[in-house]
């Protein structure tokens, strides 16, 4: 009988990280370099974006540091999927940015490389920003925790099923679902 292989998961996310701590080289737990030591099938790539705004990082810089952590992957033969940024009650500009950036890496990050596959792979981005935002940008009441960055159990749902309904065909290309 052939071997059916089973789906498991890592998490190796650190609260606080901007795309600096992510990239090749930074010897920070949870880099793209632990995550390709842990030979995954998949990585899936999650930055709400507001610590890099914060730390002065331009849009192009945030894109760039994001392809440099798939180009890593890739290298190693691991498929990189990318969530979009994340609403925040900050102020208008910052919300208007976040927003473009998350635009910006859909269209930047819209297909990607997986193995196995001559042409390239869609869909692999996730956009969170657009369900969690309300009209103004910030997060939704709804999925607001209350301090206007954070999200509720009902924020983290709508990430899990909007996640889900993009990683989940890929995942059961590789391995028997159910």
């Amino acid at each position: 009988d052939a071997v059916v292989p089973t789906f498991s998961s890592s998490n190796l996310a650190v609260g606080g990280y901007t795309t600096v701590e992510l990239l090749p080289g930074s010897k920070a737990h949870g880099s793209i370099d632990d995550a390709i030591s842990e030979r995954p099938n998949l990585n899936l790539g999650s930055l709400a974006g507001s610590n890099d705004l914060s730390a002065g990082t331009s849009q192009s810089t945030f894109l760039s540091r994001l392809t440099s952590v798939r180009d890593a992957a890739k290298t190693a033969g691991v498929p990189v999927f990318f969530v979009s940024t994340a609403p925040k009650d900050l102020s208008d500009s910052e919300r208007s940015a976040l927003r473009d950036w998350a635009a910006a890496m859909s269209t930047t990050f819209a297909t990607c490389w997986v193995p196995e596959r001559a042409a390239a792979y869609e869909p692999c981005f996730i956009d969170i920003f657009a369900p969690l935002a309300n009209a103004s940008l910030g997060i939704a009441s709804a999925y607001g925790a209350g301090d206007g960055i954070h999200l509720n159990h009902g924020g983290h749902a709508t990430i899990f099923e909007v996640a889900e309904a993009i990683v989940k065909p890929y995942v059961c290309s590789r391995v028997a679902c159910r």
